[in-house]
């Protein structure tokens, strides 16, 4: 499915459009289905793109996560509820979704792996408590054979931290999971002291014993027992989700800060290639941390970007022959048709502009220009 997806790379709307879909949304239109046609959506020549189910915000919520099963379903999130089986069929109307009758939700990162579903779930305090289950990395499993999840493993518990805590899942090439946090939330205490990325420290002439996110945000392994953890990289301020590449390289996109927009410590939304032992190089944004900032790309220990995309708020993703691809969620589920009318569903916002993105190799990881179609 991911060869449809060769030469493109789906990004999200500027800030002004994004300002635009705000202002004309009052609270009664974002508690409706979200009317969407093929003209909101911008692909490549050569590439279509049909609307498959359009989801219910006041019945089903704000689907953030999706992930496919076995059988070719897909399994989706309501970032404040529950989950989601979906049955997409050849046209709209054909399409079921049935609520997976199972004691978890609020999950921000989804896998199907290992005949098991894996779940992030990402609550806040007050929330953990009144669901009876804490935030963490969980895994589901069909016990008896019958085609319906029975029963839920806590594999690691997390803090959780809402927006800015643990968000998505993606089976390694190695057969181990990776997961990605955003900065707020803290590395696991079982993370292996010899992981690749190791010795964390503030490295300021006169450290600040304020500053307690670091390593900020992180990416980390695990087993699909969730027993060994080892900790990837660090340095990143609040990616959403991970992908690799064909050849077995790892991308994410790392957020901007709003609050920094229009100041020269501005850090662009940005795609990074994901190294291992990588710093990246995020400490925190404006006000009072100011001096703790951002590290300059020409820093030597610091990776650097493959591309900045400038404003934007970046969530689930996908890599197809080389290219990287922005899934930005909202309620539309849709479906990318590309050359020999193979498909692969997705989620999307209104507005998804298509950029082509070639990635050039450096000595310090991935680089690419910046093209909009």
């Amino acid at each position: 499915m991911v060869q449809l997806l060769r030469h493109c790379v789906l990004t999200a709307s500027a800030l002004t459009q994004l300002a635009s879909l705000l202002s004309a949304a009052t609270v009664d239109d974002r508690a409706t289905p979200v009317e969407v046609t093929v003209n909101n959506v911008t692909v490549l020549n050569g590439f279509r793109v049909e609307l498959m189910y359009s989801v219910p915000a006041a019945e089903q919520g704000s689907w953030v996560a999706v992930t496919t099963d076995a059988a070719g379903r897909l399994i989706a999130s309501d970032q404040d509820g529950s989950l989601y089986r979906i049955h997409v069929g050849e046209h709209a109307s054909d399409t079921k979704v049935e609520r997976i009758d199972v004691e978890i939700g609020h999950a921000q990162g989804l896998l199907y792996a290992y005949d098991s579903l894996y779940v992030t779930v990402n609550l806040s305090h007050d929330a953990a408590q009144s669901t009876g289950r804490p935030s963490g990395l969980y895994r589901v499993l069909d016990r008896d054979g019958d085609d319906q999840f029975d029963d839920v493993v806590l594999l690691q518990q997390f803090n959780g931290k809402s927006e800015h805590g643990p968000h998505g899942l993606q089976l390694g090439p190695d057969g181990l999971i990776y997961v990605v946090s955003g900065n707020s939330e803290r590395v696991p205490d079982l993370v292996s002291p010899t992981s690749p990325f190791r010795n964390c420290a503030d490295d300021l002439l006169v450290p600040s014993e304020k500053n307690t996110q670091l390593p900020a945000g992180w990416i980390a392994r695990t087993d699909r027992d969730g027993k060994n953890w080892e900790l990837i990289c660090g340095g990143l301020r609040n990616p959403y989700d991970i992908a690799f590449h064909p050849h077995g390289e790892l991308f994410t996109c790392d957020a901007d800060s709003e609050t920094d927009i229009g100041t020269g410590w501005y850090r662009p939304t940005r795609i990074h290639h994901i190294v291992s032992a990588g710093e990246y190089g995020w400490r925190y944004d404006a006000g009072p941390w100011l001096p703790y900032g951002k590290w300059p790309d020409y820093y030597v220990d610091s990776v650097g970007s493959v591309v900045d995309i400038g404003v934007g708020s970046p969530r689930e993703w996908c890599l197809a022959r080389g290219h990287v691809s922005r899934r930005h969620t909202k309620e539309p589920c849709t479906r990318l048709i590309g050359p020999g009318e193979k498909s692969m569903p997705f989620i999307s916002s209104r507005t998804v502009p298509v950029t082509r993105r070639p990635l050039r190799r450096l000595s310090r990881g991935c680089r690419c220009p910046l093209q909009m179609s």
